[in-house]
């Protein structure tokens, strides 16, 4: 009789690449990443397909010890919806995957956005360096509201020029659509050079959609 196990060097070498997965998506294209990041449907109590939509204000928790790392936030868990949502850390994650990122935060409005990234990155004392080529509401909240948190704003004469940037050690703005603004690589080389955070830019897959054409 002869031994039926295979030998060392009979067995396929394992690859060291990880297999991706909706919740480690790394290695996918760009396209899988968009429809299937985030969202593992056999993870889901009833294996939905689609992303189930979550409408409640709070949740149950198994016990008091799990309730306690919750609050601890050793348990990334949900406690309330206003603080994290089930269905909304499915589209976090899907956002991450796509734009390389560590993680993402939903909020409720593009206001918000930038009150909490302002808000977050500065205060009393800080100054924010912004294009004029901004949209009305931005332009409020830099030039009243956040004042009155000690937070000062000043604008670029130039937008289009790298330099009118350096010479004020920027951190570059969100474009507002038919407005000049300096490019990617020259907010980031001057951010770099002058220690300063970029506070925004437009997403590389949001403002890349290509709409099909009208017949």
């Amino acid at each position: 009789m002869t031994d039926q196990h295979p030998t060392p060097a009979q067995v396929a070498p394992q690859s060291a690449e990880p297999i991706p997965s909706p919740t480690s998506p790394a290695g996918w294209r760009f396209e899988t990443k968009q429809v299937q990041a985030g969202h593992d449907p056999l993870a889901e109590p009833a294996h939905a397909r689609a992303i189930p939509i979550y409408q409640t204000s709070s949740y149950v928790f198994e016990s008091a010890e799990q309730a306690a790392a919750r609050f601890a936030l050793s348990d990334l868990g949900p406690i309330y919806t206003r603080l994290n949502n089930p269905t909304n850390d499915i589209v976090e994650q899907r956002i991450a995957a796509l734009e390389g990122g560590v993680g993402a935060l939903l909020t409720a409005s593009g206001m918000a956005a930038e009150t909490l990234t302002f808000v977050t990155l500065g205060g009393a004392g800080d100054n924010i360096v912004a294009s004029p080529s901004l949209y009305g509401g931005t332009t409020n909240l830099l030039t009243h509201t956040l004042p009155r948190l000690g937070i000062e704003a000043r604008f670029v004469d130039e937008p289009g020029d790298p330099a009118a940037w350096a010479a004020l050690a920027e951190s570059a703005p969100s474009p507002s659509s038919g407005r000049r603004f300096p490019t990617l690589a020259a907010t980031s080389s001057t951010s770099r050079r002058s220690r300063r955070p970029r506070t925004s830019w437009a997403s590389r897959w949001s403002w890349t959609t290509r709409w099909p054409r009208r017949s």
